[in-house]
């Protein structure tokens, strides 16, 4: 088990920060009355930013199942592939008592077979696993579009957002084996960069509404003068003059 360079991983955060400053900026201009299936939405974006700034670092693939596409990438000196979720997708696929509908993070974990030796229950009877017949379909699937590439390991890059202001507060790389017991979880939250984020340009109807909060605020006699206060004896300056 081999772990992705610093500067890949810096790669990736910055690159989901991007798409996300892309999505808010987007979805602001069409001023939409409802914000429903953000988090889809950006994901979107998220997907088209990989394309554009991964491909020099990373191999990167599209792969479709079903209506749903999805981008994910493949690091040579490690040999891993790469794919992408939210924490809480991640929680809720390592949460599941039953299978129901199969995942695509399903069939990519079974590129970490081999990595541990998962616990086994003893049962009388084998049960048929339609569930485990459904993921090797897609593992086999994967495997042809990546052709010849030697795969050693999966990483699964878990992001989280506050979708209503388009913010990265969290993102972490995990191994999960292929009934998700954790193998290896690292915090990637020191390549959030917070003070160089690009400058956001409110939409116009934003623009509206805080010309209408400053006037509601002077009708109420709302004073926007700051006070000042003296470094000495923390007299205020108006108070001082008078």
């Amino acid at each position: 088990m081999k772990r992705l360079e610093d500067d890949k991983n810096q790669l990736i955060v910055r690159t989901i920060q991007d798409a996300l400053f892309e999505a808010k900026t987007s979805i602001n201009s069409f001023e939409l009355p409802e914000k429903n299936g953000i988090g889809l939405f950006s994901l979107n974006f998220i997907f088209k930013m990989i394309r554009k700034n991964c491909k020099e670092l990373f191999d990167v693939f599209s792969f479709q199942r079903g209506p749903f596409k999805f981008v994910f990438l493949y690091e040579k000196n490690s040999k891993s592939i790469i794919t992408f979720t939210s924490k809480n997708n991640a929680k809720n696929l390592s949460h599941r008592k039953m299978v129901k509908h199969i995942h695509y993070n399903d069939a990519f974990v079974l590129f970490n077979d081999g990595l541990i030796v998962e616990p086994t229950q003893m049962c009388i009877f084998e049960p048929k696993d339609q569930s485990a017949l459904d993921k090797r379909r897609i593992y086999d699937s994967i495997m042809n579009v990546i052709g010849q590439l030697e795969v050693r390991q999966h990483i699964m890059i878990c992001y989280d957002i506050i979708a209503k202001d388009y913010r990265l507060v969290g993102i972490e790389s995990i191994i999960y084996s292929e009934h998700y017991y954790l193998i290896e979880k690292r915090s990637l939250n020191k390549f959030i960069e917070i003070d160089n984020e690009p400058e956001y340009v409110p939409s116009k109807k934003e623009n509206v509404n805080t010309e209408q909060e400053k006037k509601t605020k002077n009708k109420f006699g709302i004073s926007a003068k700051k006070r000042s206060i003296s470094k000495k004896d923390g007299t205020n300056k108006d108070q001082a003059n008078q």
